[in-house]
């Protein structure tokens, strides 16, 4: 490609005049103006965790901020998950819009904006019907999120980082999650919901009127000067700005007339969607999705109850691991690599796994914590486990490692990264939709699949999926490190 050929000159003109110690200063600039852009994927992660600390705190004291009782029923708590997929599926669309037509920044504010009414809903809710309406708003502010923050975070840095900064979206989100769970230790579950209040307000008061632009979007709106300011503080004073100016108008040209949403009439987009589709199906049916909401029952239904010290371990602390690790691999290794490592190794642990679980016939063994008034004669945890029961908790374990390696965050990234800025916010929000739609099938019918296969069964059926997936990315998927994305 000739915009591709002409950075890499650039680049390696740069290599002989820009001093190593200014680069890197670049670097970290860049990666610490998309971490604070990215803080908006705290409360991603917070709205996806408070649900869980919400009944864990109804269970032992079901008293409001006001001192009055409040009763859900089991039918009730299930709609505070699903208003935030209804939500989502609304913010994406609305953020599509929204995006192009404001740009990035000012969308970041925006984007947090229901989720402020939301968390004021919660925190103050007395009744059912404000906690529906809470969780409708915290997931319209999840669907926006996830699109301008991770427009935010493409447009921004180098492309030789581009990878790496992108997955500090990730990376957050999982510290969000964490945090909840933390919070929740000392405080009730509407205070929790009212410390967002006031985390979003420090957002957008004090942390996104100090973000810059984003260049690629000052570039195709035609403002010229502003644009020039930002990419010289962005890029140094190594890199000729104009050169960079006229590469990201030349990959927009082909959608710079398109009105509303007539670029989906282009078979370019059109089959560009079509592989992201294909990759969320990937994903949503190689288990990601099933692995992180259900990872508790699955390991019931494998032969081993545990205890919540296990689960927290399991979808918390794995996770990060593997995200991080993800990120120090994404610019190396590419896209297409990641995504290759990832579901190699998950097709492998779920071929172990369901090997172990066909052939396991010992019954229900439970890790749970021994009695406390019987120490002296038991350790500080009974553990009870064949070594085929060990095999299971193992390769569950390096499974949820594997798909954070890639297919659990990459399939989002790329969605930002495979269109032009002019189209880019749209064209994701139709594919992130879509996503998320393929995302709830797993989850609604994991318990007919386990039934209809045997959890055995659909341990083979994620491998051959995953197997499916490593085949289409190598023949399909377009790589974009290292590759201007306009």
């Amino acid at each position: 490609m000739e915009t591709d050929a002409i950075l890499h000159a650039q680049k390696a003109a740069m290599k002989d005049t820009e001093p190593r110690g200014e680069k890197m200063c670049r670097y970290a600039k860049q990666i610490f103006m998309v971490f604070l852009g990215s803080l908006c994927y705290v409360f991603m992660g917070m709205t996806l965790t408070w649900p869980n600390v919400f009944k864990a705190h109804l269970a032992t004291d079901n008293t409001t901020l006001f001192d009055t009782e409040l009763h859900i029923d089991e039918w009730e708590f299930d709609m505070l998950n699903s208003l935030i997929s209804v939500g989502s599926v609304f913010g994406l669309l609305l953020s599509g819009w929204l995006v192009r037509k404001i740009g990035r920044k000012k969308s970041l504010m925006v984007s947090v904006m229901p989720g402020l009414l939301g968390w004021i809903t919660l925190g103050l809710a007395i009744n059912t019907p404000m906690l529906l309406f809470g969780r409708l708003c915290d997931g319209v502010t999840t669907g926006m999120i996830t699109l301008t923050g991770m427009t935010y975070a493409t447009e921004i840095p180098d492309t030789s980082i581009r990878g790496t900064v992108c997955t500090t979206c990730g990376l957050v989100f999982l510290f969000g999650v964490a945090l909840c769970v933390i919070l929740s230790l000392a405080l009730t579950w509407y205070a929790v919901a009212l410390s967002n209040v006031a985390a979003i307000l420090v957002y957008i008061c004090l942390i996104v009127p100090f973000l810059p632009e984003s260049p690629t979007f000052l570039t195709v709106t035609k403002k010229d000067k502003e644009a020039i300011k930002v990419l010289r503080r962005l890029r140094g004073k190594h890199i000729n700005i104009e050169t960079e100016m006229a590469l990201i108008k030349k990959m927009n040209d082909d959608a710079a007339g398109d009105k509303g949403w007539s670029f989906v009439l282009q078979k370019k987009v059109q089959k560009t969607i079509l592989v992201l589709t294909i990759l969320f199906l990937v994903q949503g049916f190689s288990g990601t999705a099933v692995l992180r909401a259900d990872a508790l029952r699955i390991l019931q239904a494998s032969g081993i109850t545990g205890n919540t010290n296990l689960y927290v371990i399991l979808l918390l602390l794995i996770p990060i691991a593997g995200t991080f690790v993800m990120s120090c691999m994404t610019d190396t290794l590419g896209r297409r690599g990641c995504l290759v490592i990832s579901l190699a190794f998950m097709m492998l642990t779920y071929v172990v796994l369901g090997t172990v679980v066909y052939f396991q016939s010992r019954p229900l063994v439970s890790v749970v914590p021994i009695d406390l008034n019987d120490t002296m004669q038991q350790q500080p945890y009974e553990v009870e486990l064949s070594p085929g029961q060990l095999t299971i908790l193992v390769s569950l374990i390096v499974c949820l490692f594997a798909m954070n390696l890639g297919i659990e965050a990459l399939p989002w990234q790329l969605a930002s990264e495979y269109f032009p800025t002019t189209i880019r916010s749209q064209a994701m929000s139709l594919s992130v939709s879509i996503g998320c739609i393929i995302a709830a099938f797993p989850l609604q019918l994991y318990s007919v699949m386990n039934n209809l296969l045997t959890t055995a069964g659909l341990f083979w059926f994620y491998a051959a999926v995953s197997g499916i997936g490593v085949v289409f990315i190598v023949q399909c998927v377009p790589e974009t490190a290292h590759k201007m994305v306009g």
